[in-house]
């Protein structure tokens, strides 16, 4: 759902002009592009296992214990991966599974961007929006790695509650990032768990920054990406548009994470 159209989408917002393509790829929070500031307020208990990077190879991440989005220590769960992904659960005690996005995805991405509302799908379009077509359902449903990666969050029924992505851009150590979580989960950390899934990916391929362009009026995304180290700056020519970026290289970027922390 958090990028959404085109050869890249939206889960955060992109610019004007842009196709809705990064609906589901965009920056604003698709993290997909599902993802809103309003959803990493607070942690999620966490099975025990770790985050898989595309190639299934495990990723090492920090401690956190930073107070300022965590209003509950996040308690491992001891029970084994599923077959439906990596299993998580919220602080409001939803069960949820992180994955690689699949080529089967589309009608799941349709309904779930449905849900959306009008105001999460401008900030991440930058324009209004009702529907996503199939075709565009299906491109964003098909990401392949020369492309650059998409991850989905999944309640048991298979139903899409938060979507993160990046997309390579050609020739450059860079990517641009979207994403969105379903506006009944936001708060609970969904966009959090998301954010650092693109961070570790994006890590793991070599790449040196992830952006993505950003609202200026969309205050919780902004300050979203401030706590996880991301820096910031006007895009020349387009008033009311912020260009986030994280420096990859930089070890305070996603320092502070962990699936256990403490307040």
């Amino acid at each position: 759902m958090n990028a959404m159209l085109n050869q890249r989408t939206v889960s955060g917002p992109t610019r004007r002009g842009d196709t809705p393509e990064r609906l589901l790829n965009g920056t604003q929070s698709t993290m997909p592009a599902m993802n809103d500031q309003r959803m990493v307020s607070e942690p999620m208990r966490r099975v025990d296992t770790q985050v898989q990077p595309l190639d299934g190879t495990q990723s090492t991440m920090p401690a956190m214990n930073d107070q300022r989005m965590v209003s509950e220590p996040m308690r491992r769960v001891d029970t084994q991966v599923q077959p439906l992904g990596e299993v998580f659960v919220t602080v409001q005690g939803n069960t949820l599974y992180l994955r690689p996005i699949r080529s089967d995805d589309g009608p799941a991405l349709r309904r779930g961007f449905a849900r959306l509302t009008s105001e999460q799908i401008r900030q991440r379009v930058f324009h209004r929006m009702t529907e996503l077509s199939q075709d565009d359902a299906r491109r964003l449903a098909n990401v392949t790695p020369m492309q650059g990666a998409a991850f989905v969050a999944t309640d048991a029924d298979g139903e899409i509650r938060g979507d993160a992505r990046l997309y390579l851009d050609p020739g450059e150590r860079s990517a641009e990032f979207a994403i969105i979580v379903d506006p009944s989960l936001t708060g609970q950390g969904v966009g959090r768990i998301l954010m650092h899934q693109l961070i570790v990916e994006s890590r793991r391929r070599g790449l040196t920054e992830l952006w993505g362009y950003v609202l200026s009026d969309n205050i919780l995304m902004l300050d979203f990406v401030n706590y996880l180290g991301a820096q910031r700056s006007m895009v020349p020519g387009e008033p009311g548009t912020v260009r986030v970026h994280f420096d990859l290289n930089d070890p305070r970027v996603d320092a502070d994470w962990s699936w256990d922390w403490d307040r």
